[in-house]
């Protein structure tokens, strides 16, 4: 029996083969955690009415702090595209008393989400190898509304593609979809009368 592979099986494979590669390169790995199904609202309410403020704790790299503030703010703005006023302004005074904020923490042990969103002195200073480790709060009011976590072994500065992916990533995380359902995937097989197969995978979101 002669069998046949389909052009868009083809096509799936090469793209997830691509997105392994792509992973592997970069290294940068999250781990959610709790993560209130509102915070995206809350956040695009927030950010209708002028930019969210970032506080940003710890040194990542031995580069211009400016510099680095800048490469983050961008990169979460990048994760932003369920908004049309992804604002955002890095805020190193902010009180806890403000309304929303997200506070960023590099290179610490492992802040408590609570206690990161009163904004305690937080943060360390550039790892070996330039590994990072972030942790990262949705905040409303000095209490946690998303937390998650992530970290990349190893970098060439603020301007690494595995930097760049572990803002992106860590940002998603506190923004969830307010419909969270997990990827669905089939797989199929038919056979001809002529002697013909074929095979299919589809996934579904």
């Amino acid at each position: 029996m002669r069998r046949h592979v389909s052009v868009g099986f083809q096509r799936f494979c090469t793209i997830i083969a691509i997105g392994l590669v792509l992973t592997g390169c970069t290294g940068a790995t999250t781990s959610p955690g709790y993560r209130n199904p509102d915070s995206r609202g809350f956040a695009q309410d927030a950010m209708a009415r002028g930019p969210l403020p970032v506080v940003i704790q710890g040194t990542p790299f031995a580069q211009a702090e400016t510099r680095t503030t800048q490469v983050v703010l961008d990169n979460m703005r990048r994760a932003l595209t369920w908004t049309a006023t992804p604002q955002l302004i890095a805020d190193p005074a902010l009180r806890p008393t403000a309304p929303f904020y997200v506070v960023m923490t590099f290179n610490s042990g492992a802040p408590d989400a609570n206690v990161q969103c009163t904004i305690s002195p937080g943060g360390g200073g550039p790892q070996e190898q330039g590994a990072v480790r972030l942790a990262a709060s949705f905040c409303g009011g000095g209490s946690m509304i998303s937390t998650t976590s992530g970290s990349i072994d190893q970098s060439a500065g603020r301007d690494d593609p595995g930097f760049a992916r572990l803002i992106t990533q860590a940002t998603s995380d506190l923004f969830p979809a307010t419909r969270q359902s997990r990827p669905g995937v089939g797989f199929g097989v038919g056979i001809g009368s002529g002697g013909w197969s074929g095979g299919g995978i589809s996934v579904g979101f």
